[in-house]
Protein backbone atom coordinates (compact mmCIF):
# COMPACT_ATOMS: atom_id res chain seq x y z
CA UNK A 1 0.00 0.00 0.00
CA UNK A 2 2.82 2.36 0.72
CA UNK A 3 4.31 1.64 -2.28
CA UNK A 4 0.78 2.53 -4.38
CA UNK A 5 0.69 6.07 -1.99
CA UNK A 6 4.04 6.80 -3.69
CA UNK A 7 3.12 6.00 -7.27
CA UNK A 8 -0.85 7.92 -6.85
CA UNK A 9 1.14 10.64 -5.45
CA UNK A 10 4.08 11.19 -8.19
CA UNK A 11 1.64 10.85 -10.82
CA UNK A 12 -0.25 13.56 -9.72
CA UNK A 13 1.83 16.07 -10.07
CA UNK A 14 3.30 16.48 -6.68
CA UNK A 15 6.34 17.97 -7.20
CA UNK A 16 9.33 19.95 -5.98
CA UNK A 17 8.55 23.17 -5.07
CA UNK A 18 10.83 24.72 -7.12
CA UNK A 19 9.52 23.05 -10.28
CA UNK A 20 7.24 24.65 -12.88
CA UNK A 21 3.81 23.33 -13.78
CA UNK A 22 1.49 23.94 -16.85
CA UNK A 23 -1.97 22.89 -18.07
CA UNK A 24 -3.22 21.61 -21.20
CA UNK A 25 -5.23 24.66 -21.61
CA UNK A 26 -2.08 27.07 -21.68
CA UNK A 27 -0.34 24.53 -23.79
CA UNK A 28 -3.64 24.84 -26.73
CA UNK A 29 -4.08 28.89 -26.35
CA UNK A 30 0.09 29.20 -26.88
CA UNK A 31 -0.67 26.38 -30.06
CA UNK A 32 -3.33 28.57 -31.48
CA UNK A 33 -1.34 32.04 -30.54
CA UNK A 34 1.44 30.29 -32.70
CA UNK A 35 -0.38 28.80 -35.09
CA UNK A 36 0.28 30.04 -38.99
CA UNK A 37 -3.72 30.36 -39.99
CA UNK A 38 -4.31 31.92 -36.83
CA UNK A 39 -2.71 35.36 -38.07
CA UNK A 40 -5.54 35.03 -40.98
CA UNK A 41 -8.36 36.20 -38.44
CA UNK A 42 -6.76 39.51 -38.83
CA UNK A 43 -6.50 38.92 -42.31
CA UNK A 44 -10.02 38.30 -42.97
CA UNK A 45 -11.58 40.99 -40.88
CA UNK A 46 -9.37 43.46 -42.40
CA UNK A 47 -10.40 42.32 -46.05
CA UNK A 48 -14.42 42.53 -44.51
CA UNK A 49 -13.67 46.35 -43.20
CA UNK A 50 -12.51 47.10 -46.90
CA UNK A 51 -14.97 45.33 -48.62
CA UNK A 52 -17.87 46.97 -46.94
CA UNK A 53 -16.44 50.29 -47.62
CA UNK A 54 -16.30 49.38 -51.20
CA UNK A 55 -19.39 48.53 -51.00
CA UNK A 56 -20.40 52.20 -49.33
CA UNK A 57 -18.91 53.88 -51.99
CA UNK A 58 -21.66 53.09 -54.28
CA UNK A 59 -23.48 55.49 -52.54
CA UNK A 60 -21.32 58.44 -53.31
CA UNK A 61 -21.50 59.98 -57.07
CA UNK A 62 -19.32 58.28 -59.48
CA UNK A 63 -17.22 60.84 -61.95
CA UNK A 64 -16.11 60.20 -65.14
CA UNK A 65 -14.09 62.48 -67.34
CA UNK A 66 -14.63 61.66 -71.25
CA UNK A 67 -13.18 62.94 -74.50
CA UNK A 68 -14.24 62.04 -78.47
CA UNK A 69 -13.57 63.09 -81.56
CA UNK A 70 -14.37 61.73 -84.83
CA UNK A 71 -14.68 62.86 -88.38
CA UNK A 72 -18.48 61.68 -89.99
CA UNK A 73 -19.14 61.50 -93.48
CA UNK A 74 -21.86 62.99 -93.56
CA UNK A 75 -23.53 65.25 -91.62
CA UNK A 76 -26.93 67.46 -91.64
CA UNK A 77 -26.96 69.97 -94.28
CA UNK A 78 -29.48 72.30 -95.53
CA UNK A 79 -29.23 73.13 -98.88
CA UNK A 80 -32.13 73.88 -100.84
CA UNK A 81 -31.00 75.01 -103.81
CA UNK A 82 -31.66 78.58 -103.75
CA UNK A 83 -29.72 81.01 -103.18
CA UNK A 84 -32.24 83.65 -99.93
CA UNK A 85 -30.30 86.92 -100.28
CA UNK A 86 -29.57 87.99 -96.65
CA UNK A 87 -29.55 84.71 -95.20
CA UNK A 88 -27.32 81.20 -95.08
CA UNK A 89 -27.32 78.38 -93.61
CA UNK A 90 -24.72 77.14 -90.99
CA UNK A 91 -22.57 74.07 -92.10
CA UNK A 92 -22.06 71.23 -89.40
CA UNK A 93 -18.40 70.36 -89.53
CA UNK A 94 -17.38 66.65 -90.51
CA UNK A 95 -14.64 66.91 -88.10
CA UNK A 96 -16.49 67.10 -84.36
CA UNK A 97 -15.51 67.07 -80.94
CA UNK A 98 -16.94 66.68 -77.44
CA UNK A 99 -14.99 66.41 -73.78
CA UNK A 100 -17.68 65.73 -70.79
CA UNK A 101 -17.29 65.14 -67.27
CA UNK A 102 -20.40 62.87 -65.82
CA UNK A 103 -21.63 62.63 -62.79
CA UNK A 104 -24.06 59.65 -61.63
CA UNK A 105 -25.77 59.86 -58.17
CA UNK A 106 -27.94 56.79 -56.67
CA UNK A 107 -30.55 57.51 -55.56
CA UNK A 108 -32.92 54.15 -54.69
CA UNK A 109 -30.83 50.69 -55.52
CA UNK A 110 -33.80 48.72 -54.25
CA UNK A 111 -31.38 47.18 -51.08
CA UNK A 112 -29.20 45.95 -53.53
CA UNK A 113 -25.96 47.17 -51.84
CA UNK A 114 -27.80 46.58 -48.31
CA UNK A 115 -27.67 42.92 -49.52
CA UNK A 116 -24.44 42.80 -50.80
CA UNK A 117 -23.00 44.09 -47.04
CA UNK A 118 -24.97 41.26 -45.38
CA UNK A 119 -23.35 38.90 -47.89
CA UNK A 120 -20.05 40.33 -46.80
CA UNK A 121 -20.79 39.65 -43.34
CA UNK A 122 -21.46 35.68 -44.13
CA UNK A 123 -18.51 35.76 -45.88
CA UNK A 124 -16.55 36.62 -42.89
CA UNK A 125 -17.96 34.41 -40.91
CA UNK A 126 -17.24 31.07 -42.95
CA UNK A 127 -14.03 32.33 -43.26
CA UNK A 128 -13.72 32.73 -39.19
CA UNK A 129 -15.11 29.28 -38.76
CA UNK A 130 -13.05 27.89 -41.08
CA UNK A 131 -9.75 28.91 -39.38
CA UNK A 132 -11.48 27.95 -36.23
CA UNK A 133 -11.91 24.69 -37.61
CA UNK A 134 -8.52 24.00 -38.49
CA UNK A 135 -7.55 25.24 -34.90
CA UNK A 136 -9.72 22.84 -33.45
CA UNK A 137 -7.89 20.16 -35.49
CA UNK A 138 -4.36 21.84 -33.82
CA UNK A 139 -6.38 21.08 -30.58
CA UNK A 140 -6.60 17.61 -30.84
CA UNK A 141 -2.94 17.46 -31.80
CA UNK A 142 -2.09 19.31 -28.55
CA UNK A 143 -4.42 17.14 -26.66
CA UNK A 144 -2.84 13.90 -28.20
CA UNK A 145 1.15 14.66 -27.30
CA UNK A 146 -0.19 15.83 -23.51
CA UNK A 147 -2.14 13.02 -22.74
CA UNK A 148 1.06 11.07 -24.67
CA UNK A 149 3.67 13.39 -22.10
CA UNK A 150 1.33 12.56 -18.87
CA UNK A 151 1.18 8.39 -19.78
CA UNK A 152 4.97 8.28 -20.57
CA UNK A 153 5.60 10.68 -17.38
CA UNK A 154 3.40 8.31 -15.37
CA UNK A 155 5.66 5.26 -16.11
CA UNK A 156 9.26 6.72 -14.94
CA UNK A 157 8.28 6.31 -11.31
CA UNK A 158 6.74 2.95 -11.76
CA UNK A 159 10.04 1.74 -13.04
CA UNK A 160 12.23 3.16 -10.77
CA UNK A 161 9.86 1.41 -8.02
CA UNK A 162 10.52 -1.49 -10.15
CA UNK A 163 14.30 -0.73 -10.03
CA UNK A 164 14.36 -0.30 -6.40
CA UNK A 165 12.04 -3.62 -5.78
CA UNK A 166 14.95 -5.66 -8.09
CA UNK A 167 17.70 -4.10 -6.02
CA UNK A 168 16.28 -5.37 -2.75
CA UNK A 169 15.77 -8.26 -4.34
CA UNK A 170 19.05 -8.80 -5.22
CA UNK A 171 20.85 -7.52 -1.85
CA UNK A 172 18.78 -10.45 -0.33
CA UNK A 173 19.73 -13.18 -3.17
CA UNK A 174 23.46 -12.10 -2.51
CA UNK A 175 23.21 -13.06 0.92
CA UNK A 176 21.61 -16.08 0.29
CA UNK A 177 24.42 -16.95 -2.33
CA UNK A 178 27.13 -16.17 0.12
CA UNK A 179 25.37 -18.35 2.60
CA UNK A 180 25.59 -21.15 0.11
CA UNK A 181 21.70 -21.69 -0.35
CA UNK A 182 21.60 -20.08 -4.29
CA UNK A 183 23.74 -20.51 -6.67
CA UNK A 184 25.76 -16.82 -7.99
CA UNK A 185 23.13 -17.29 -11.40
CA UNK A 186 20.70 -16.21 -9.40
CA UNK A 187 22.03 -12.90 -8.70
CA UNK A 188 22.66 -12.84 -12.48
CA UNK A 189 19.41 -13.40 -13.41
CA UNK A 190 18.22 -10.32 -11.62
CA UNK A 191 21.02 -8.07 -12.70
CA UNK A 192 19.94 -9.37 -16.20
CA UNK A 193 16.06 -7.85 -15.50
CA UNK A 194 17.93 -4.65 -13.91
CA UNK A 195 19.82 -4.39 -16.75
CA UNK A 196 16.68 -4.26 -19.06
CA UNK A 197 14.77 -2.14 -16.76
CA UNK A 198 17.24 0.55 -16.89
CA UNK A 199 17.38 0.45 -20.55
CA UNK A 200 13.23 0.81 -20.47
CA UNK A 201 13.66 3.77 -18.55
CA UNK A 202 16.05 5.14 -21.10
CA UNK A 203 13.72 4.64 -23.74
CA UNK A 204 10.42 6.16 -22.02
CA UNK A 205 13.09 9.03 -21.31
CA UNK A 206 14.01 9.60 -24.66
CA UNK A 207 10.00 9.47 -25.50
CA UNK A 208 9.19 11.99 -23.12
CA UNK A 209 11.96 13.95 -24.59
CA UNK A 210 10.46 13.81 -28.17
CA UNK A 211 6.96 13.88 -26.47
CA UNK A 212 8.22 17.67 -24.80
CA UNK A 213 10.19 18.62 -27.82
CA UNK A 214 7.35 18.30 -30.03
CA UNK A 215 4.89 20.49 -27.72
CA UNK A 216 7.56 23.16 -27.72
CA UNK A 217 7.60 23.30 -31.49
CA UNK A 218 3.66 23.21 -31.69
CA UNK A 219 3.49 25.97 -28.61
CA UNK A 220 6.62 27.75 -28.81
CA UNK A 221 7.53 26.97 -25.22
CA UNK A 222 10.41 26.10 -23.75
CA UNK A 223 9.29 23.00 -21.70
CA UNK A 224 11.45 19.92 -20.47
CA UNK A 225 11.44 16.80 -17.91
CA UNK A 226 11.56 19.09 -15.18
CA UNK A 227 7.97 20.37 -15.27
CA UNK A 228 5.28 19.36 -13.94
CA UNK A 229 2.44 18.91 -16.15
CA UNK A 230 -1.02 19.42 -14.65
CA UNK A 231 -4.20 16.75 -14.53
CA UNK A 232 -6.85 18.03 -16.66
CA UNK A 233 -10.17 17.52 -14.82
CA UNK A 234 -13.03 18.22 -17.53
CA UNK A 235 -16.34 18.49 -16.78
CA UNK A 236 -18.31 15.99 -18.86
CA UNK A 237 -22.19 16.49 -17.98
CA UNK A 238 -24.64 18.27 -19.81
CA UNK A 239 -22.45 19.29 -22.77
CA UNK A 240 -24.07 21.37 -25.53
CA UNK A 241 -22.76 20.44 -29.17
CA UNK A 242 -21.24 23.73 -30.17
CA UNK A 243 -18.91 22.37 -32.53
CA UNK A 244 -17.65 24.64 -35.46
CA UNK A 245 -19.00 22.59 -38.78
CA UNK A 246 -21.97 22.61 -37.64
CA UNK A 247 -21.29 26.45 -37.34
CA UNK A 248 -20.00 26.75 -40.91
CA UNK A 249 -23.18 25.17 -42.28
CA UNK A 250 -25.21 26.96 -40.28
CA UNK A 251 -23.24 30.13 -41.84
CA UNK A 252 -22.94 28.92 -45.53
CA UNK A 253 -26.80 28.24 -45.02
CA UNK A 254 -27.02 32.49 -44.12
CA UNK A 255 -25.35 32.89 -47.20
CA UNK A 256 -27.36 31.28 -49.37
CA UNK A 257 -30.49 32.84 -48.11
CA UNK A 258 -28.63 36.51 -48.41
CA UNK A 259 -27.66 35.66 -51.92
CA UNK A 260 -31.62 34.35 -52.24
CA UNK A 261 -32.04 38.65 -50.84
CA UNK A 262 -29.78 39.74 -53.34
CA UNK A 263 -31.75 38.10 -56.19
CA UNK A 264 -35.32 39.73 -55.02
CA UNK A 265 -33.72 42.59 -54.22
CA UNK A 266 -32.20 42.69 -58.24
CA UNK A 267 -35.31 43.06 -60.29
CA UNK A 268 -36.34 46.12 -57.58
CA UNK A 269 -37.20 49.52 -59.43
CA UNK A 270 -34.18 51.65 -59.26
CA UNK A 271 -33.94 55.62 -59.50
CA UNK A 272 -30.37 57.16 -59.89
CA UNK A 273 -29.62 60.98 -60.98
CA UNK A 274 -26.97 62.10 -63.53
CA UNK A 275 -25.58 65.05 -64.91
CA UNK A 276 -22.81 66.10 -67.91
CA UNK A 277 -20.72 68.96 -68.24
CA UNK A 278 -19.77 69.13 -71.82
CA UNK A 279 -17.63 71.63 -73.88
CA UNK A 280 -17.65 71.00 -77.95
CA UNK A 281 -17.44 71.36 -81.16
CA UNK A 282 -20.95 71.13 -82.04
CA UNK A 283 -22.20 71.59 -78.36
CA UNK A 284 -25.82 70.48 -77.88
CA UNK A 285 -27.22 72.89 -80.65
CA UNK A 286 -25.95 71.25 -84.06
CA UNK A 287 -25.91 74.03 -86.11
CA UNK A 288 -23.83 75.61 -84.60
CA UNK A 289 -20.19 74.94 -85.95
CA UNK A 290 -18.25 76.85 -83.23
CA UNK A 291 -16.67 75.70 -79.93
CA UNK A 292 -19.63 75.67 -77.45
CA UNK A 293 -20.23 74.63 -73.87
CA UNK A 294 -23.41 72.70 -72.23
CA UNK A 295 -24.35 70.64 -69.37
CA UNK A 296 -27.56 67.88 -69.12
CA UNK A 297 -29.27 67.08 -65.99
CA UNK A 298 -31.93 64.13 -64.85
CA UNK A 299 -33.15 61.53 -63.11
CA UNK A 300 -33.30 58.21 -64.59
CA UNK A 301 -35.49 54.90 -63.71
CA UNK A 302 -35.14 51.36 -64.42
CA UNK A 303 -37.31 48.22 -63.63
CA UNK A 304 -36.89 44.62 -64.88
CA UNK A 305 -40.57 43.62 -64.30
CA UNK A 306 -40.24 40.81 -66.37
CA UNK A 307 -36.98 38.14 -66.75
CA UNK A 308 -39.11 34.98 -67.72
CA UNK A 309 -39.08 33.66 -64.37
CA UNK A 310 -35.10 33.40 -63.71
CA UNK A 311 -35.13 34.84 -60.25
CA UNK A 312 -37.18 32.20 -59.23
CA UNK A 313 -35.59 29.30 -60.76
CA UNK A 314 -32.50 30.70 -59.21
CA UNK A 315 -33.84 31.06 -56.01
CA UNK A 316 -35.26 27.55 -56.15
CA UNK A 317 -31.58 26.36 -57.05
CA UNK A 318 -30.18 28.21 -53.68
CA UNK A 319 -33.23 26.49 -51.91
CA UNK A 320 -31.84 23.29 -52.95
CA UNK A 321 -28.32 23.82 -51.60
CA UNK A 322 -30.33 24.70 -48.59
CA UNK A 323 -31.41 21.58 -48.31
CA UNK A 324 -28.41 20.10 -49.15
CA UNK A 325 -26.58 21.67 -46.24
CA UNK A 326 -29.53 20.60 -43.92
CA UNK A 327 -28.68 16.53 -44.79
CA UNK A 328 -24.89 17.35 -44.35
CA UNK A 329 -25.61 18.82 -40.68
CA UNK A 330 -27.81 16.05 -39.94
CA UNK A 331 -25.20 13.35 -41.02
CA UNK A 332 -21.98 15.13 -38.61
CA UNK A 333 -24.43 15.18 -35.92
CA UNK A 334 -25.10 11.73 -36.16
CA UNK A 335 -21.74 10.94 -36.69
CA UNK A 336 -20.97 12.93 -33.83
CA UNK A 337 -23.34 11.42 -31.33
CA UNK A 338 -21.55 7.57 -32.16
CA UNK A 339 -18.31 9.11 -31.23
CA UNK A 340 -19.92 10.95 -28.14
CA UNK A 341 -21.54 7.52 -27.29
CA UNK A 342 -18.35 5.76 -28.08
CA UNK A 343 -16.49 8.33 -25.30
CA UNK A 344 -19.50 7.52 -22.48
CA UNK A 345 -18.98 3.98 -22.43
CA UNK A 346 -15.04 4.10 -22.52
CA UNK A 347 -15.19 6.22 -19.36
CA UNK A 348 -17.60 3.41 -17.94
CA UNK A 349 -15.22 1.09 -19.35
CA UNK A 350 -12.20 2.59 -17.59
CA UNK A 351 -13.21 3.62 -14.19
CA UNK A 352 -14.37 -0.52 -13.79
CA UNK A 353 -10.59 -1.22 -14.78
CA UNK A 354 -8.95 1.09 -12.40
CA UNK A 355 -10.97 0.02 -9.69
CA UNK A 356 -9.72 -3.50 -10.86
CA UNK A 357 -5.88 -2.83 -11.05
CA UNK A 358 -6.53 -1.07 -7.55
CA UNK A 359 -7.57 -4.43 -5.99
CA UNK A 360 -4.90 -5.95 -7.86
CA UNK A 361 -2.38 -3.58 -6.61
CA UNK A 362 -3.93 -4.68 -2.55
CA UNK A 363 -3.21 -7.76 -3.35
CA UNK A 364 0.07 -7.41 -5.18
CA UNK A 365 1.34 -5.71 -2.23
CA UNK A 366 0.49 -8.61 0.32
CA UNK A 367 2.02 -10.89 -1.96
CA UNK A 368 5.53 -8.79 -2.35
CA UNK A 369 5.89 -8.29 1.48
CA UNK A 370 5.65 -11.89 2.13
CA UNK A 371 7.45 -12.98 -1.31
CA UNK A 372 10.91 -12.22 -0.37
CA UNK A 373 10.47 -14.25 3.21
CA UNK A 374 9.43 -17.06 1.04
CA UNK A 375 12.71 -16.78 -1.28
CA UNK A 376 14.63 -17.19 1.65
CA UNK A 377 13.08 -20.12 3.23
CA UNK A 378 12.85 -21.74 -0.46
CA UNK A 379 9.24 -21.63 -0.16
CA UNK A 380 9.40 -20.25 -3.48
CA UNK A 381 11.67 -20.09 -6.88
CA UNK A 382 13.54 -16.44 -7.51
CA UNK A 383 11.37 -17.05 -10.77
CA UNK A 384 8.36 -17.23 -8.82
CA UNK A 385 9.79 -14.13 -7.05
CA UNK A 386 10.54 -11.85 -10.25
CA UNK A 387 7.27 -12.93 -11.41
CA UNK A 388 5.95 -11.33 -8.77
CA UNK A 389 7.58 -8.07 -9.24
CA UNK A 390 6.85 -8.00 -13.04
CA UNK A 391 2.76 -8.57 -12.29
CA UNK A 392 3.32 -5.86 -9.42
CA UNK A 393 4.96 -3.60 -11.76
CA UNK A 394 2.49 -4.14 -14.92
CA UNK A 395 -0.86 -3.75 -12.29
CA UNK A 396 0.89 -0.06 -11.37
CA UNK A 397 1.67 0.91 -15.07
CA UNK A 398 -1.71 -0.46 -16.05
CA UNK A 399 -3.11 1.74 -13.49
CA UNK A 400 -1.13 4.76 -14.44
CA UNK A 401 -2.28 4.08 -18.06
CA UNK A 402 -5.90 3.63 -17.11
CA UNK A 403 -6.01 6.75 -15.39
CA UNK A 404 -4.16 9.00 -18.28
CA UNK A 405 -6.98 7.23 -20.60
CA UNK A 406 -10.04 8.18 -18.21
CA UNK A 407 -8.34 12.20 -18.39
CA UNK A 408 -8.00 11.63 -22.22
CA UNK A 409 -11.81 10.13 -22.81
CA UNK A 410 -12.96 12.85 -20.81
CA UNK A 411 -11.24 15.67 -22.57
CA UNK A 412 -12.10 13.95 -25.95
CA UNK A 413 -15.52 14.07 -24.75
CA UNK A 414 -15.59 17.75 -24.29
CA UNK A 415 -13.71 18.06 -27.35
CA UNK A 416 -16.12 16.51 -29.48
CA UNK A 417 -19.07 18.69 -28.30
CA UNK A 418 -16.74 21.71 -29.21
CA UNK A 419 -16.45 23.62 -25.06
Amino acid sequence: MRFLIIIISAFFAVVPVLSQSVSLEECTKAANDEFPLTRNLDIVIEKYKRQQDIINLNYLPGMSLNALGNYQSDVVSFDLGIDIPGMSFPEVPHLQFRNTIDVNQLVYDGGVNTALKSLNSSQLEIQKTGIRNRQFQLRLMVEDIYMAILQTKGQIPIIDLHINNLESSRDEVQKLVNEGVLIQTSVDQINAKLIDSKHIKQQTRAKLTQLIAQMNELANMSLDMNWSFEIPQPEVESKSIVRGEVQLIDHQKNLLEGNQYLLSRANYPKIGAFGQLGYGRPGLNFLNDQWDSFFIAGIKFSWTFWDWKKTKKQNANLGLQSKMLDNEKDAFLKQLNLGLIEQRSAIFSINQSILKELELIKLYDRILASSSQQLKEGVITLNTHLQNLNASKLSRQNLVNYKVQLVRAKQRLVTLTGN
